[in-house]
Parts: C-alpha cells; sequence; structure tokens
C-alpha cells in the first residue's frame, strides 16, 4: 500500500490546499483503516477552523491541519485483534491520528482514516481511560463513528452527519407532534431541521431568510407554512402578532436568539442549534422576553445515538439525504466549494474523495 495520501489542509489562517504528501495513517492492532468516498463541507464549523475561530477546547488542531467532519467510507484493511469491525462496513465520521507535521481538526478530507474497535479492547482489559479517539465521548454513552448500511449511497453518506445532528437536536429540544416554530435560516441545517419537524409532526412552520431560493425550498419542497424575506418584510410585521412554541436558530447569532425570544408564548422556548463563533457569542439577558427558555445544542452532542431512526426515515421514504446539498465537487475543487458557500450559492457541497 502507498505510504502517503491526498488531504485538504488548512496550512494557517485562511490558508487552504490540497496536499498529495501526507503521510498515510498507520493502523494498530485494534483498529480498522477506512478509504475515503466522500465529506460534506461544513458551512459554519469548516470555516471556523479555516478563519481560526474555533478554540482548541472545540477540537480546532495545531496548524498545519486535516480538514473535515462530515466523512463517509468503507472499511479495507482490519488490525490483527478486530472483532466488531468488519472489512466492508460503511461507516460515517472516523477518526485520525496526526499523520507527520500535520494535526487532526476532525480529518475526514482525506483518503484514508481509521477507526479503534473499542469493544474489543475493553474485552482485552483496556480501561475506558485507556482508548483512543474517546475524547468527550465515553464509550456506551456515544461513539466516535457511527455504521450504516450499505445500501446508503456513500456521496449522500457526506450529509448524514448533518441530518443526524438536526433530528438529534429538534428531539432533544423537545419539538414534536403538534407545536410550532418559528426557524432561522434555511441552509442545509435549517431545511433539515424543518424537514424533521414535519416528520415528526410539527403542525406549523414560518421559516426567515434572505436568500429568495432557500425560502422557495422551504415552501415548494418541506412545505412550511409561511416564508418571511427579512430583507424586504420586518419580521415582526410578518408576523402580525403571532406567538410561536418554539424558535429555532440555525443560523448561530445571539441577535437572533434575543430577537426570536419576543416571538414565544409565554413559557416558550428559544432553540439554538448554530453554534455561536468564538467572540460572538455574548448574551444579553435584558434583551430576552420574560418567562422564556433558551436551549442551547452545541454540536455535537448524542448525534449517532439517531442515526437508527434517521436511516428508518430515508427507508420509509420521508426523508431523501439529496435534497440536503446542492453540488458534488472533487476534493481538489476544495476552493470553488469554499467560493460557493461564502457567496451562498449552493445548499451544501459534497467533496468526492475516491470513487
Amino acid at each position: 500500500m502507498k505510504q502517503t495520501m491526498k488531504a485538504v489542509v488548512v496550512r494557517d489562517k485562511n490558508d487552504v490546499a490540497v496536499r498529495n504528501d501526507i503521510p498515510m495513517p498507520q493502523i494498530g492492532e485494534y483498529e480498522a483503516l477506512v478509504k475515503m468516498y466522500s465529506c460534506g463541507f461544513c458551512n459554519g464549523t469548516d470555516f471556523h477552523v479555516i478563519d481560526g475561530s474555533l478554540t482548541k477546547e472545540e477540537g480546532l488542531g495545531a496548524y498545519p491541519t486535516i480538514l473535515g467532519h462530515e466523512g463517509c467510507g468503507d472499511i479495507v484493511v482490519v488490525g490483527a485483534k478486530v472483532r466488531y469491525l468488519h472489512m466492508g462496513d460503511r461507516l460515517i465520521h472516523p477518526v485520525n491520528r496526526p499523520c507527520g507535521d500535520y494535526s487532526m481538526t476532525y480529518g475526514n478530507m482525506c483518503e484514508y482514516a481509521l477507526v479503534p474497535d473499542h469493544l474489543a479492547m475493553l474485552e482485552d482489559g483496556w480501561s475506558k481511560d485507556q482508548l483512543p479517539f474517546n475524547g468527550n465521548t465515553i464509550i456506551g454513552v456515544e461513539p466516535n463513528f457511527v455504521k450504516i448500511p450499505k445500501h446508503i449511497d456513500p456521496i449522500d453518506g457526506g450529509v448524514l452527519l448533518s441530518l443526524c445532528e438536526c433530528l438529534g437536536a429538534v428531539k432533544d429540544f423537545g419539538i414534536g407532534e403538534g407545536a410550532s416554530v418559528l426557524v432561522y435560516g434555511c441552509g442545509p441545517m435549517g431545511l433539515a431541521s424543518m424537514y424533521i419537524m414535519r416528520a415528526l409532526g410539527v403542525k406549523r412552520i414560518v421559516a426567515v431568510d434572505s436568500i429568495d431560493s432557500r425560502l422557495a425550498t422551504a415552501k415548494n419542497e418541506v412545505g412550511v407554512d409561511q416564508t418571511i424575506n427579512f430583507e424586504r418584510t420586518a419580521v415582526s410585521a410578518a408576523l402580525a402578532g403571532e406567538k410561536f412554541d418554539f424558535t429555532y436558530d440555525a443560523v448561530g447569532a445571539v441577535s437572533i436568539i434575543e430577537e426570536s425570544s419576543h416571538y414565544l408564548r409565554q413559557g416558550g422556548k428559544v432553540c439554538a442549534l448554530g453554534v455561536l463563533g468564538a467572540g460572538r457569542d455574548l448574551l444579553n439577558m435584558h434583551k430576552l422576553q420574560n418567562n422564556t427558555s433558551v436551549h442551547i445544542h452545541s454540536q455535537p452532542y448524542k448525534r449517532f445515538g439517531f442515526m437508527t431512526e434517521l436511516v428508518a426515515l430515508i427507508e420509509a421514504g420521508k426523508i431523501n439525504p439529496k435534497n440536503f446539498y446542492s453540488h458534488v465537487l472533487p476534493m481538489e475543487d476544495v476552493h470553488q466549494a469554499m467560493e460557493l458557500v461564502k457567496n451562498k450559492q449552493c445548499l451544501k457541497v459534497i467533496l468526492k474523495i475516491a470513487d
């Protein structure tokens, strides 16, 4: 097997390149090698890695670092003591260790990654504290990766992590049958959340954005009840006094949390899915409506526990992963992907790593 691989690297703040001299990950006896097929470009976190606004505590590796956390690939090699991972298993969000001079900020935008067989390690006497790639996820509570059925297109796999995060957030917020929700943001996470709300029986959804094409998708594809382009019409005027059970920030802006609280019924909940960037996360409690709750759901949090339910929704035809991305580009075109996202000319971009 070759000794080097291609990867998308952030060499320094705002300096992104595709390199082909990255040392291949070398698996240990309890690990399996994963050939990557796709990786979604995250409209939020990936740019936070690129511009340096992601903090070390949130997972930012030292520059230069390998980018990407929405990867999908298949196991192609297993270590001698691996028992619960198998050749051909299709996985979401495999992991990686530092390769040569490159750290890993998740490290999925590369040709190969790896996964550990934690269950085999525990059976053989390892303690939980000794497990590699454990981070904040303790075995039995949340794994670092998750298996999906082989019939799911690996290109579609590049959006499943986002869909899992949205499903988990909607359910953790307590949004369900009969509720009314005001959603800010019709990007991939906002649209996915609204699809999921509809699948779970939410009664009324109003979507707020400034891009007509995204609002049209929310109206025509998701079937939301009302759309508001806030650049043309003030949200307060469009709502005309209507109050909601929940408001939902899928953008990641303190101003949305503060503003949207005033469109809640008394006792309602502001739900913040969007990740608030460092330095843009100071919430002024005096700007919130009285007698409302704020529920912050910065990822990751128990996302993979919802994969079985997500797959069931896909197999039942209630969720189609292809509805949540608009472009598929080769990994070498990562700069084009970045421009599409920056200029809001796409819904979501999937980087194709291998056939």
